[in-house]
């Protein structure tokens, strides 16, 4: 019996031995090397193996492709076989199955999803979208996964930080707390609007750029005036404003919230008030004395006709040379300027910080901080889940990089050139961010928009800045400053930066609330017939004040509340 024992114990140590062994042999074999992933690995008992940045074997990831306006191509490719889908294959090792892809542009991406989903078919295993109503579709559905847990453990810190930046853009993709798509970053604060004034036209007059509301009228007087075009005729527009469709939203030129702005208030959007709660900037007491101005300023024929302009037709008035002043981002410059200048090279705009108004609280309307954003099959399968994390936090650690051309196998040839060692212009560049799974490229805003000012400014730039412009295909190939238009656009690029003028979003980005659903397209069309009709002096300015009466009573103040009511449940 005791030796018995004895074999029995020497039996049982060489099986714990064994099985020891084995354990530490299958964990050497599944090491990640992306510490983005590893940790869940070890969760879920996943053998997602990296080896150099590389998943092997390859992993296969289905997904739907939006096609966005504009997109180039080489000879040969496609949105779903070009050079970046080719460098997450080869250098990634994730494989790209596309079951089918549609224009963004024309409707029919949204159409097709919306009957996929309607229908309840089985979902790719991730996609992106950007279409608000198809997101809230998506997000009811229930075929889609909240993200919360899978960003938590997957995101790398990178790809945290740069979405700690922007709490606001996980809003519209949350519902009972939980959140359902990681938010597609866009780059906007280098994007705010500056003047824009024809510098040929001031120094013609001895002008200088106006600093207040006060000056910016004696320039209109001045532009409106003096037939300075030359034709005989008082056709100039001093100021483009666009009201159509809305009077304060958007950012292409004319970006006209500017103006609501130097009085307070900017109409079409929601922002916290005095308590914290979301106000509707529309029907804001400010609002009275800005439509004042606007309806003198018609009068004196300081403006345009501002009921019917729109981005296009403001675009025709600039190339035609009739336009003194217009609001925009930096690359106004370029479109629609840049076309003047092609028939009237003479022409010069140059950028000026907005006017300031008299209350010292100077605001406009911040940009959309997001391109839509990215969602995931409910049954998707931990490995794909991580590949796609993979692929993410690999666009983001350009961040940290001190590689600019780290994306040069899908950028050289595309977005510029390599000529002795160094990235130069290329003739009809391609974007190749457009091919990115996530139809946008990795945004860092604060990181990419100190990199954008250096730049601007002509200081030196670290590699580090380098990789950041080189994360979103910004390789600079103007930094010899040859460019004219180049440095005119850094100009305005700092201004914006820099100008008093605060940018605010719209904090409002649920979908329709209840009340809105029955009654917002009413209050909309009673709002722009009672801006427009007191603009054109068809209605006295009291009129404001009972469309603000009625607003409230014919469903604004429901309205309000349930935006607020959202507003806690994701803030």
């Amino acid at each position: 019996m005791k030796m018995k024992g004895k074999f029995l114990i020497l039996i049982f140590t060489l099986v714990l031995l064994i099985g020891i062994l084995g354990a530490c042999s299958k964990k050497d074999a599944t090491t990640s090397e992306d510490p983005g992933t590893s940790d869940s690995s070890e969760d879920k008992g996943v053998t997602l193996n990296i080896v150099d940045g590389k998943i092997e074997p390859a992993i296969t990831l289905t997904t739907i492709s939006a096609e966005i306006s504009g997109t180039g191509y080489r000879e040969g490719e496609s949105l779903t076989n070009n050079a970046h889908t080719r460098w997450v294959e080869e250098k990634l090792g994730i494989n790209i199955e596309s079951q089918w892809q549609a224009s963004l542009a024309d409707g029919s991406f949204s159409e097709k999803l919306k009957l996929a989903v309607a229908g309840k078919q089985e979902l790719p295993d991730f996609f992106w979208v950007n279409d608000h109503q198809l997101s809230t579709m998506l997000i009811e559905s229930g075929l889609v996964m909240s993200v919360d847990e899978a960003f938590d453990k997957y995101a790398s810190d990178t790809y945290k930080a740069a979405l700690a930046e922007s709490p606001e853009a996980w809003y519209q993709f949350m519902a009972d707390g939980k959140k359902f798509a990681i938010p597609n970053l866009s780059e906007n604060k280098g994007g705010q609007p500056v003047l824009w004034i024809r510098q040929d036209w001031l120094d013609k007059l001895g002008l200088q750029a106006p600093t207040n509301m006060k000056e910016l009228e004696i320039v209109m007087e001045a532009f409106a005036s003096q037939d300075l075009d030359g034709n005989g005729k008082k056709d100039t527009t001093p100021l483009a404003l666009a009201g159509d469709p809305w009077y304060g939203m958007g950012q292409v030129p004319p970006e006209t919230s500017w103006f609501f702005g130097r009085f307070g208030a900017i109409p079409q959007i929601w922002y916290p008030g005095e308590d914290g709660k979301l106000v509707y900037g529309s029907v804001q007491p400010e609002i009275k004395d800005a439509l004042v101005t606007l309806r003198d300023w018609k009068a004196k024929g300081y403006i345009n006709e501002i009921a019917l302009s729109n981005f296009n037709t403001v675009v025709k008035e600039v190339t035609t040379g009739n336009v003194g002043m217009l609001a925009g981002p930096q690359w106004t410059i370029k479109y629609p300027i840049g076309m003047l200048l092609q028939t009237n090279p003479d022409a010069r705009y140059m950028p000026y910080p907005l006017p300031t108004g008299e209350t010292g609280n100077d605001i406009h309307v911040l940009g959309k901080d997001t391109l839509g954003g990215v969602f995931f099959n409910k049954d998707i399968s931990e490995e794909k889940l991580q590949a796609f994390f993979h692929y993410q936090n690999t666009l983001y650690s350009i961040y940290e990089s001190e590689d600019p051309y780290m994306f040069k196998d899908f950028q050289d040839g595309y977005d510029y050139a390599f000529k002795d060692g160094k990235p130069t212009s290329i003739e009809n560049p391609i974007q190749s961010q457009k091919y990115m799974l996530t139809g946008s490229p990795p945004v860092y805003n604060s990181k990419l928009l100190d990199a954008m000012i250096k730049a601007a400014k002509g200081e030196e730039l670290s590699n580090v800045d380098l990789a950041a412009l080189a994360s979103n295909a910004f390789i600079n190939v103007d930094l010899d400053g040859k460019n004219p238009l180049k440095m005119i656009e850094n100009q305005a690029t700092i201004i914006a930066t820099e100008q008093d003028s605060v940018g605010i979003p719209n904090y409002f980005t649920g979908p329709p609330t209840k009340t809105m659903e029955r009654r917002w397209e009413m209050l909309n069309r009673s709002e722009i017939e009672t801006y427009t009709d007191i603009i054109y002096g068809k209605k006295p300015i009291e009129a404001f004040d009972e469309f603000v009466e009625n607003w409230y009573s014919s469903g604004g103040e429901d309205a309000t509340k349930e935006v607020n009511e959202w507003y806690d449940s994701v803030k």
